[in-house]
């Protein structure tokens, strides 16, 4: 019951921090980006970030072996995918994602939060 209502309230989080935006900026700006994005500079983009995303992932992986920890993959994705985003929230650049991190390491991937960071 609990991930559910933690699934619920961050989804509700998500759609009011999208809908504070488009009624900050109006819907005619996001109009203005989807008129005037272009694939050749769009898709090398998602790749790169994919492949940046994947990266470091494995990154990490090597790092937590390197502590007798073993991760899945695709949860420590999701975890960087999530710090990488709300990195993005926060106003300074380590302050929102670092810690973020430190707490799904500890909590997901079972260790302690002295190795976590």
């Amino acid at each position: 019951m609990g991930k559910k209502i933690n699934y619920f309230l961050s989804l509700l989080v998500g759609i009011l921090i999208f809908a504070g935006v488009i009624w900050y900026y109006g819907p005619e700006a996001i109009y203005n980006i989807r008129d005037n994005i272009q694939p050749i500079y769009l898709i090398p983009y998602l790749f790169f970030t994919c492949f940046l995303f994947v990266v470091n992932t494995w990154r990490m992986q090597v790092i937590m072996k390197a502590y007798g920890r073993k991760g899945k993959f695709l949860i420590m994705l999701r975890q960087h995918i999530a710090c990488y985003t709300i990195s993005y929230l926060t106003p300074a650049a380590r302050i929102g994602g670092e810690p973020l991190r430190a707490y799904m390491m500890k909590h997901e991937n079972k260790m302690n939060i002295k190795s976590a960071t």
